[in-house]
């Protein structure tokens, strides 16, 4: 139930009243201020934003390294060649 001051007695009353409790006056929708909407941040966003990280650090993480197969190998025979290998 959304409350609201009576626009004669400033008592607070229900937006929904069709008269002010206190003092009686008639009180029509048009009386009262807007409410103030809470502005909250859509968890859909957030979530969204979530996803896309995610998407973008597996890419990064699986991304290649530009060394090719037959690079690996140069760089292996060469390794065992110099005697710093691995054992």
């Amino acid at each position: 139930m959304k409350l609201a001051p009576c626009p004669d007695c400033k008592r607070i009353i229900s937006r929904s009243a069709t008269a002010c409790p206190n003092c009686g006056r008639p009180i029509a929708a048009s009386d009262f201020p807007p409410p103030h909407e809470r502005e909250r941040f859509p968890i859909g966003t957030i979530i969204l934003a979530a996803i896309v990280v995610l998407i973008i650090m597996m890419l990064a993480l699986n991304a290649p390294t530009g060394i090719s197969d037959d690079d690996r190998m140069r760089q292996l025979k060469k390794a065992e060649e110099t005697g710093r290998g691995m054992k």
